[in-house]
């Protein structure tokens, strides 16, 4: 790709750029971790304003993708022919990362994502690009998946409501039955430091996911993916500590079949 796009201020929403300036910054920061190279190539062809993601910290994009992405091996490893959904993509290109040559990966957003999407990131075979609303699952509706599915959200509950959280993920179980989900988002105590991230739900602990209708087992990940042990002991025990007290949450679960 040639084009160089250049976005307005409010052309696009701000938090589908953040994402995608920190991963890259990764790959400047920590190249150790294997991350960022194919989002350095996308922000190559934009110009927008990345001031908000200059306030990010990088480091929490880099765990966010290679939890998701550790989720998704997992997955294609017992399901080689299986979907997999970006739920709320934004302009991640993650799946491409896992891709095993045979399973089928779609990509849903907003209308106008999903358009900024397609002129930065043409699809490749086996790709879809759905516009969606993640508070409509049946926007998802027309989705076959015989191999198995697994729904990916990353970024994305934190910015719903609080019940729509939950009907949400009850809404996947009831259109994925003995399907997959993994998600991120922020635990309770992160209340003292989020006020002004425009966060409008937290993540209940495991037990309480597991009572949602359909949530069959929901599996919270509390360790640093294998690679983040490069990075120095001071990212590493600030990683640890907010996975450690909740401020981070990771989790992994099925559907009732």
């Amino acid at each position: 790709m040639s084009e160089v796009i250049v976005l307005q201020p409010g052309e696009i929403d701000e938090g589908t750029l953040v994402p995608l300036w920190c991963r890259a910054q990764c790959r400047v920061l920590y190249p150790q971790l294997g991350i960022g190279e194919a989002d350095a190539a996308i922000l190559s062809h934009l110009r927008a304003d990345f001031s908000a993601a200059r306030q990010s910290e990088p480091l929490l994009y880099a765990l966010r993708q290679a939890a998701l992405t550790g989720i998704a091996r997992e997955f294609l490893s017992e399901h080689p022919d299986g979907t997999l959904i970006d739920l709320g993509c934004g302009l991640d290109a993650s799946l491409r990362l896992v891709d095993n040559g045979r399973c089928r990966m779609v990509y849903a957003d907003t209308p106008e994502v999903i358009a900024l999407r397609a002129r930065l990131i043409p699809p490749l075979g086996r790709e879809t690009y759905l516009a969606a609303d993640a508070l409509d699952v049946g926007s998802l509706a027309g989705i076959d998946a015989p191999g198995g599915i697994l729904v990916l959200m990353a970024g994305l509950v934190c910015h719903l409501p609080e019940d729509a959280v939950s009907s949400l993920l009850s809404g996947l179980a009831g259109l994925f039955p003995g399907g997959e989900a993994a998600f991120d988002g922020l635990g309770g105590a992160a209340r003292l430091f989020s006020s002004g991230m425009g966060v409008k739900s937290y993540l209940p602990g495991a037990t309480a996911l597991s009572g949602l209708r359909g949530m069959r087992a929901v599996r919270a990940l509390k360790s640093l993916p294998a690679n983040f042990s490069t990075l120095p002991r001071g990212k590493r025990f600030k990683l640890r500590l907010l996975l450690g007290t909740g401020v981070l949450k990771l989790y992994s679960c099925r559907f009732d079949a």
